[in-house]
Order: C-alpha cells, then structure tokens, then sequence
C-alpha cells in the first residue's frame, strides 16, 4: 500500500511538473513602459522609441533563443515563421497612428486585455476613412510575451492612456476627441446578455419568446 501511494505521489508530481518554460515565459523586458517613466516618457514619440528598444530587447531575448525551420513553422517566436508578425508589411503589435488630412476629429484605440493592437486595425482603416486622426496603442504588458502581463499594472495602462490623450489633445486642438474602448468587460457584458437569451430560445423552442428575441 505504501508503495502504491509513493508510486501515485510521483506520477502526480511528474504529471503536474508540465513541460519546461520557453523563452517568452521567463524573458523581463526592461524597456517596457511603466507609470514609473511617465517623468521621461512624456509624449507619443517617447513612447514609441521606448517601444523601439522593448521590441529590440524582444528580438535578442526571445527570437534568438528559438530555433526556425519547418518544424517551426507556426511557432509565433520563430524568425520568418507563419505566425511571426515581422513578417507582414506592418507589425500591428505595436503601436502606431493613421493620419487624417483636417481630420474631424481624433479616436484612440484600446484594445482589451491579453490582445494587441491588431484586433482594431480593420476598426482603424475605417475611421481613419470617415477623416479621423487615429492612434492605436499598445497597452504596456502587450503585443511582446506573455510574462510581461504578469507585471503590468492597471495604473501603467492609465499612465499609457494620458499620454496618448495629450498628444491627440495637440494633433486635433479643440475638436472631438472619441475614446473607444475594447476590453475583456464589453465581453462580458455581451455573455451576460446573450446566454440567457440562449438558454431560453433553447428551452422555450418556437415560442413567442423565442421568435421575439
């Protein structure tokens, strides 16, 4: 018997150990922003020359640490693969503008939490035609590895966002500035909306309820 649970320990040990960590898990990018450098880092071409060297960090801590290839081909770290955005015209991890000539008005664009700049794109081009000056940020923690999360702050995202809305205050004057927002909370909301309804079209079957909902 003690044998059998000193044999059942280990496998739980070993089946709970996982695989080892990959280079995006454990790399600290120092040159990510932070509230802390709102004193240097004080408007949008800071921003992106620090976002410069975050990614330049990036490439020599991550990239060169993964190896390419074929069997690397949907590897999101591997130089030249499928999934690496530096292989598109434009790397839409990172933060940039759409310029409007007399634009209307200005939007910032926040996309929501574990996401990049590159869910608002298609969003952007479209406002950016409707003659708006268009910026979309990427939110500190975002768009480089996925450890970098576990150090970003609600207040950092403030400290990004401020920074932005000062320099679309100078872009645009006093002219409109629209803020839009996409984040994990809007999915929510739609959950708490939509599985309700779901759940009662699925019970209530051609119903007056269901045809009306």
């Amino acid at each position: 018997m003690r044998a059998l649970i000193t044999g059942l320990g280990m496998a739980c040990l070993a089946a709970c150990g996982g695989q080892p960590l990959e280079p995006w898990h454990t790399a600290r990018l120092s040159s990510e922003f932070d509230a802390g450098k709102s004193d240097t880092v004080v408007s949008f071409e800071d921003y992106l020359r620090l976002e410069d060297r975050l990614f330049d960090e990036l490439d020599a801590e991550v990239y060169a640490e993964v190896g390419t290839g074929p069997e690397y081909a949907l590897v999101r770290y591997s130089r030249g693969s499928a999934s690496d955005p530096e292989t598109f015209p434009q790397n839409y991890n990172r933060s940039y503008e759409l310029v409007a000539e007399s634009p209307r008005g200005a939007v910032l664009l926040l996309h929501g939490m574990s996401d990049s700049p590159y869910s608002l794109w298609a969003l952007g081009e479209s406002l950016n035609n409707a003659g708006l000056h268009v910026l979309n940020l990427r939110l500190p923690g975002h768009g480089t590895a996925p450890g970098a999360l576990t150090r970003a702050r609600w207040q950092d995202f403030a400290a990004a966002t401020d920074m932005a809305m000062a320099h679309l205050r100078d872009v645009v004057g006093d002219r409109l500035i629209l803020t839009i927002i996409v984040s994990i909370v809007t999915i929510i909301f739609t959950w708490i909306i939509a599985f309700p309804i779901g759940i009662y079209s699925a019970t209530h079957q051609y119903s007056w309820g269901d045809y009306g909902l």
